[in-house]
């Protein structure tokens, strides 16, 4: 029996759990898991009721003042404290506990990119599980999310060197090894694309395999909608 750490640490609402879920449920018949997760309030309309233990995850209580919305994985970063030293060394310190208290044989990471620098530093093997926005092409600098507006190149390579700069010299203070490029964080021992090629956020990627879509059957509500000839639309819908 193998000891599973799972986190998910940045977004919102029911889709990391709801993807997660079910591969949980999977493993919890041979392995021993623990989550940590950004909201204990989802996981425990989710978790809880299946008996699956978790704790708060490790994240940043500050604010960045961006100019404008983020451009890139590395500004998403900028956002979410990796720019301050403190931040982002406290960050990596409470993800590197969790990890001593657990003793993980692996870690399986959802838009975890502190819990994938920890599990680095700390020598644990990883998955990345994702629907495509939070695990990057292999590629650097990391390309722009925002297709529909003019980014220059050069401002893509300030975010990424700023954010390496950040990371490495934290790196450095936990002993760790430093990125040569933001996207070798997301080089793990297997990633898993839970997405269609065309559904990609950052389009159809060479050599990689999709899994497609992964949900688990945790609520909502039945609607019969096959049987009938007219035009369909889907929306997902956030109250906020």
């Amino acid at each position: 029996m193998s000891r599973i750490f799972v986190s998910w640490e940045l977004g919102a609402n029911f889709g990391h759990l709801t993807r997660l879920m079910p591969i949980a449920e999977q493993l919890r018949h041979r392995h021993e898991l623990f989550f940590a997760v950004r909201d204990t309030e989802v996981a425990a309309a989710l978790l809880e009721q299946q008996g699956f233990p978790f704790t708060q995850a490790p994240f940043w209580h500050g604010r960045a003042c961006l100019p404008a919305p983020p451009i890139n994985y590395a500004e998403l970063l900028i956002a979410e404290g990796y720019c301050q030293q403190n931040g982002l060394s406290g960050m990596l310190r409470s993800w590197l506990s969790l990890f001593r208290m657990f003793q993980p044989d692996v870690v399986v990471a959802d838009y975890s990119p502190t819990a994938l620098l920890a599990a680095r530093i700390a020598g644990i093997p990883a998955v990345c599980i994702d629907n495509g926005f939070g695990l990057p092409p292999n590629i650097a600098p990391l390309p722009s999310i925002r297709s529909w507006e003019s980014i220059t190149e050069q401002r893509l390579k300030h975010a990424e060197a700023t954010v390496l700069r950040s990371i490495n010299s934290v790196c450095r203070a936990f002993g760790g090894s430093a990125l040569e490029r933001l996207a070798d964080l997301f080089n793990t021992e297997a990633t898993v694309l839970t997405t269609f090629a065309e559904l990609d956020h950052y389009g159809s990627r060479n050599g990689t395999e999709y899994a497609g879509p992964v949900f688990s059957n945790a609520g909502g509500q039945a609607v019969q909608w096959q049987n009938t000839h007219r035009r369909k639309v889907i929306a997902y819908l956030r109250r906020v």
